[in-house]
């Protein structure tokens, strides 16, 4: 993954470098010109990846934050297993149960040098559809987790 805060620290280096971005923050899709706007107002810098997914998730708390204060750990679960949240990068889940609901990401050359970063997309890459080896692959893995991009 190349992201600009990764690399800003060896950007001098002249680094030519291919990647994939499951975000990118310039996207000029309503939700995230808002959620990157307000994210600079009230933090004084540009969100990352993880600021982004930390905002996802409080999406997806918020939906359950009234069973959860209830108690009622069946609908947490149901919501869990139903939920689709519209988030900047579009609508996501967070159950594999019944397969995720994943945004297309850039594949990026990037080249930097000492004045800054430039990325060029040079493909879109999909998430891989469950068949018989991303259900294998999920599977095999303890934790049940999947890159369903299965990219660079």
């Amino acid at each position: 993954m190349l992201y600009p805060d990764m690399l800003d620290d060896v950007k001098h280096l002249g680094l030519n470098l291919y990647g994939a971005m499951l975000w990118n923050p310039d996207i000029e899709y309503k939700i995230n010109k808002q959620f990157v706007k307000k994210f600079k107002q009230n933090s004084g810098q540009s969100p990352n990846l993880y600021a982004l997914q930390g905002y996802e998730a409080g999406l997806m708390f918020r939906e359950l934050l009234h069973p959860l204060k209830k108690r009622h750990w069946d609908i947490v679960k149901e919501k869990l297993q139903n939920t689709n949240i519209e988030g900047p990068r579009g609508v996501k889940n967070f159950c594999s149960k019944r397969g995720f609901l994943t945004p297309d990401i850039d594949i990026v050359k990037t080249r930097t040098d000492s004045s800054g970063i430039y990325n060029t997309v040079i493909a879109i890459g999909k998430k891989m559809n469950s068949n018989v080896t991303t259900t294998l692959l999920q599977e095999e893995i303890d934790s049940g987790w999947v890159n369903p991009y299965l990219c660079i």
